[in-house]
């Protein structure tokens, strides 16, 4: 049997998607920084996919608007869960920064990891160290 244009067209098409679909989120979006460093940590090497973007965008959210001394909470299914708890905010040199602790359960093993997330020069958050 001959395999016509849009089989093989569909095929990579198929292939395409699903090796992106391993990808960690890129590009300038508001987490994409945040996301490879949360993707080095050993908390965050415990999670899928789909649980390291609930843990960006929770990460994302408390920076931005959760008030010091207030906590983020995130779920993904039964087996991942998350609280990020963010300090006040601060400057330096000229950029609002924010120190932060995100605490990770996976599968009832807790991992915790604190950094510095400063805002660059396209108000995206981009961790400056821990």
């Amino acid at each position: 049997m001959r395999i016509g244009l849009p089989v093989k067209t569909l095929f990579i098409g198929t292939v395409s998607i699903g090796l992106l679909s391993g990808c960690v989120t890129t590009g300038k979006g508001p987490g994409s920084l945040l996301s490879a460093s949360l993707a080095a940590t050993p908390a965050g090497q415990q999670l899928n996919q789909y649980a390291l973007g609930k843990a960006v965008s929770a990460e994302v959210s408390a920076l931005d608007a959760t008030p010091a001394g207030g906590a983020k909470d995130w779920r993904s299914g039964k087996a991942a869960s998350g609280r990020v708890l963010p300090g006040p905010p601060f400057e330096v040199s000229g950029r609002i920064c924010r120190r932060f602790t995100h605490q990770i359960t996976v599968e009832g093993v807790q991992l915790s990891t604190t950094e510095t997330a400063c805002k660059n020069e396209d108000d995206v958050w981009q961790p400056v160290g821990s």
